[in-house]
């Protein structure tokens, strides 16, 4: 009867070692993440440039794209509904739009609303 015993111990010490390695494997993998490495950045552009936006239809949803035209960029870019339709409003009440590309690892994501930055001198 010990050696029952003795082999149902060992058992139990293979599962609580393997529990302890699937705990630390997932908690590495937790915060050590390659995806946090990634640089992601803004690139300030004027809405003049945007020639058209291009609207793609598939079956299940609709695509929206920017026909981007610089003197270093020219190229076709998602953009968001969002995006167009405050591209519209600045239109509509002849305001400059505050727009930007989003990069990402030096890639072009798609064109975005930048937040307007304020410098207010207190007296």
């Amino acid at each position: 009867m010990t050696e029952i015993n003795s082999t149902q111990n060992n058992n139990d010490r293979w599962w609580i070692a393997a529990f302890v390695t699937v705990l630390l494997l997932w908690l590495l993998n937790a915060f050590w993440n390659p995806t946090r490495a990634q640089k992601l950045d803004t690139l300030t552009i004027s809405a003049s440039n945007i020639e058209r936006i291009i609207e793609k239809k598939t079956p299940k949803t609709i695509r929206y794209y920017a026909l981007y035209r610089d003197s270093q960029i020219e190229e076709i870019i998602p953009i968001g509904k969002s995006d167009i339709q405050y591209l519209e409003d600045c239109k509509t009440y002849d305001i400059k739009p505050a727009l930007g590309i989003k990069l990402k690892d030096g890639k072009i994501v798609s064109i975005i609303r930048r937040d307007r930055t304020l410098k207010i001198k207190v007296r």
